[in-house]
Formats: structure tokens, C-alpha cells, sequence
């Protein structure tokens, strides 16, 4: 209805205040989660000058809860210094929403009928704001660096694209496996030696962002892999199905999630997708068969899909009732332990309905070949 270009940025603007108004507003009248704990515990560990990896006596926490890498670290312990409360940090991440909703809203390159349609449901559908805002989860921030990346290599800014990436390995790890299709499609773009540099040069930076506490904060990396260890998924994971028939084994994610990767990389290097889509799919393939997958993560798992699917009103209308249905039951189950209550198979079906409404739409328009809008999916090679 907004056809004027300014009244379209202050409407956008507008909202991304009043979004930032009612996450405010929801971290003031909740707890937050335990993640949010942590968050708090060990980004004062650092203000205080001890080793995050090296725990000291007393501290609340067992070493295996030191598993958030030294970008993240040093980022609550910046934000801790100028006000020492666990609500600073669940300010930085409304902040981190409104970023998100102004960057789609005014640089995505889409029609603005769908940037609207995105931004309404980021701002408002309770499943976002239970999942991220009232638990309180890092994941904010790093859905507005993992779009903010996939904005700059769509729009060809490989540089961007590159230093996004790599602020997104230093802070939590999961860009490490979409990095392969990214240099494959920098070599596409810009020949071997622009991919060599800038390999070179994100590798340099991991380097430089791991020297505060090396080599003790490699033990990070070991704490994330111990957790594909467990010998029963619980949570929200998928493999609980599994786990139900009595059939689940540790290897389905140690082995199965660099099977997925590498079938990602096959496809994209067949140019059967774009690098958009395969960076989106990278990202979920690390999630979903966590044996403690939650639906936090779900959240995070799900989201991507949404800026590279093909949506109209009907669709929206889905998302719209799922999400509702989902975060409804989710907080029955969390909060209140009904509906078979928290890691229950009715759990995992809450947590992961969302994603798997998207994840079956992305393969049913594949299969069709009826992809995203062009400017989105399409291989620039």
C-alpha cells in the first residue's frame, strides 16, 4: 500500500522500534533461559580475568558448559562491561532483531510485498519471540550476520560475503562448513587466486581471534563434538524417532551430519543449486540431527528457508498458523509440561514443525523446478 520509497524506509524503521519496544518489554517481565545464564556466568569470567576454559573453583558451571568459542566470549564480556545484567545482553540481541528487520526491510531484493510479509513475521510471531526473545538465545545475532552474509554474496560483494563468514567462525563455528561451497563459488566468480586470498586471509583472522585464550579454547571445539557422543538423543531431536525404535546410534550424527555436507557440496558443485541455497542448507544439515537438538535451534534451522523460498499469500497464511500452533505448544510443553511435556515425541513434533514446513515446501518447489525468485537462488557463475 506504500508506494512512496521514503514513507516505505520510516515505515520499516518504525517497525523495527517497535519490535525492539516488545522484546524490551518481554526481557522485562521474564528470565530468560539457562543459556542466558551462561551467557552472564562466563562472559563476567572474562571481565574478571580468568580463562573461560579454565574454570576456576567454585564456578557454577563444569567445564563441558565452556563450549561458546572467544569471539562470542569477548562480545558479552564488551557488553557486560558497560552494565554488568544479564538484560544488557538480552538488549544486544532485540538490538540484533530490529537490525533484522531494517536490513530485509530496506536491502533485501525482493518485492517489497514479500520484505513486508517477512518482516511482520519476524517482529511479531510469537514463535520468534518465545524461541529467541523470552528464553533469551545468541541465535538473534547470528541470523542477522548469517542474512547480512547472504545479502552480500547474493549481491556479488564476495568481500563482504567473505568477512561475514568469517565473523560468523570465529563467533560459533557453523560457518566452517558452508565455507567450502563459498570458495568453490568465489572461484566460479573470481578465479583461483581471489579464493586462495581469501581463504588465506579468513584462516588468518581464526587465527588471530583464537590467541586470547589458546590453545585451551580449542576445548570448545572438543565440548561440541562430545555432544554428538550421546548415546540418546532428548530435547527436540529428530532422532528421537530413532532413538523410540531402538535403532539410534551415536554414528547417525557424527557421520551423518559431514554425509549431508557433502552431499550439499556435490549438488552445488553440479550447479543443481546456487550458493545461496547452499549455504542455507549447510547451516540446517549442522543442526537437525543433533542428538540434543532444541527448538531453539529448529528456529535457526528453519528461518534461512524462508529468504530463499518462494512465498505467496496462502503460504504466508501457513507459516503464519504453524508458527502460532508450534511456539502454543512449546510453551505448553516447556513451561507447564503438558501435551507430553518437554522432550516428548509431541515436543519434537512442536519444535520442529516449522522447519519441516519449510524444508518440505524448498524440496517440493525443487522437484518441480519451481525455484525462489531469481535474484535469490540463482548461481551468479
Amino acid at each position: 500500500m506504500i508506494r512512496d520509497e521514503r514513507q516505505w524506509r520510516r515505515a520499516v524503521i518504525a517497525l523495527a522500534v517497535l519490535a525492539l519496544a516488545v522484546r524490551l518489554a518481554i526481557a522485562a517481565g521474564t528470565g530468560g533461559g539457562n543459556d542466558l545464564r551462561l551467557y552472564h556466568a562466563f562472559g563476567d569470567l572474562v571481565n574478571d580475568g580468568a580463562n573461560p576454559y579454565h574454570l576456576p573453583a567454585g564456578f557454577p558451571y563444569a567445564s563441558r558448559f565452556a563450549d561458546n568459542l572467544p569471539g562470542e566470549l569477548l562480545i558479552f564480556a564488551g557488553v557486560l562491561k558497560l552494565h554488568d545484567a544479564a538484560f544488557s545482553l538480552r538488549a544486544l540481541f532485540a538490538l540484533a532483531d530490529a537490525g533484522v528487520i531494517v536490513l530485509v526491510g530496506l536491502a533485501w531484493p525482493r518485492p517489497r510485498s514479500w520484505r513486508a510479509a517477512f518482516v511482520a513475521f519476524y517482529a511479531f510471531n510469537p514463535l520468534v519471540l518465545g524461541s529467541w526473545t523470552a528464553t533469551s538465545e545468541d541465535k538473534t545475532l547470528l541470523f542477522l550476520l548469517f542474512a547480512a552474509t547472504i545479502l552480500a554474496v547474493e549481491r556479488g560483494r564476495l568481500a563482504w560475503g567473505w568477512a561475514g563468514t568469517t565473523a560468523l567462525a570465529a563467533i560459533k563455528g557453523f560457518s566452517l562448513f558452508f565455507a567450502p561451497m563459498l570458495a568453490l563459488h568465489t572461484v566460479r566468480v573470481r578465479g583461483p587466486r581471489a579464493a586462495a586470498l581469501s581463504v588465506a586471509a579468513a584462516a588468518l583472522v581464526l587465527v588471530v581471534a583464537h590467541l586470547p585464550w589458546f590453545p585451551d579454547d580449542l576445548d570448545a571445539y572438543a565440548h561440541r563434538d562430545d555432544r554428538t557422543r550421546y548415546p540418546h538423543p532428548g530435547a527436540a531431536a529428530v532422532t528421537q524417532v530413532l532413538s523410540r525404535l531402538h535403532i539410534y546410534d551415536p554414528a547417525v550424527a557424527r557421520f551423518g551430519v559431514p554425509l549431508l555436507l557433502v552431499a550439499i557440496f556435490v549438488l552445488f558443485w553440479r550447479q543443481a543449486m546456487g550458493i545461496v541455497e547452499a549455504m542455507v542448507l549447510a547451516s540446517a544439515a549442522t543442526l537437525v540431527l543433533q542428538p540434543d537438538h532444541a527448538y531453539t535451534r529448529a528456529l535457526f534451522a528453519a528461518l534461512p528457508f524462508l529468504l530463499i523460498l518462494r512465498t505467496d499469500t496462502r503460504r504466508w497464511l501457513v507459516i503464519w498458523v504453524v508458527a502460532t500452533l508450534a511456539s502454543i505448544a512449546i510453551y505448553l510443553q516447556q513451561e507447564r509440561g503438558e501435551l507430553g511435556g518437554y522432550g516428548s515425541m509431541a515436543h519434537v513434533v512442536a519444535a520442529n514443525a516449522f522447519f519441516f514446513l519449510l524444508f518440505g515446501w524448498y524440496v517440493r518447489d525443487k522437484l518441480r523446478g519451481v525455484g525462489g525468485l531469481p535474484i535469490i537462488c540463482h548461481n551468479r557463475a
